[in-house]
């Protein structure tokens, strides 16, 4: 009888994340075509980074990691430290227990936030 290895669950989750990073940014350009234009080759790049503010943030659930990035694709990399959006800092500040909440508010906020910008069409 051969002893078996237990699963390298490291290199598994790592292929994993790579996995959902790949899909998150086809899926995101999909729905931007604009930054496909602008991002060129770098989309990958982009979304990897949009993916490492949302886990520094706090934000650990692939479906909050996921639109953070699309927050990013709406209003760039770091929006939340930017002048005028205060708004987001003071959502981004609620407890992680609430992660999935204050994902939802920042959408709402920033459809809320585009409807007042008539260019952001």
């Amino acid at each position: 009888m051969s002893a078996t290895r237990p699963p390298d669950t490291e290199a598994r989750e790592t292929a994993a994340w790579a996995s959902f990073l790949h899909q998150l940014a086809e899926h995101l350009v999909a729905q931007w075509p604009a930054m496909q234009e602008r991002l060129g080759d770098k989309q990958l790049a982009f979304v990897e980074l949009a993916a490492q503010q949302a886990l520094k943030l706090g934000l650990v659930r692939a479906a909050s990691v996921a639109r953070f990035a699309n927050l990013c694709f709406v209003w760039g990399p770091n929006f939340q430290d930017r002048p005028g959006f205060e708004w987001a800092q003071g959502l981004l500040a609620a407890p992680r227990e609430r992660e999935w909440a204050t994902m939802h508010q920042l959408v709402c906020r920033s459809l809320a936030e585009l409807q007042r910008l008539p260019e952001a069409r």
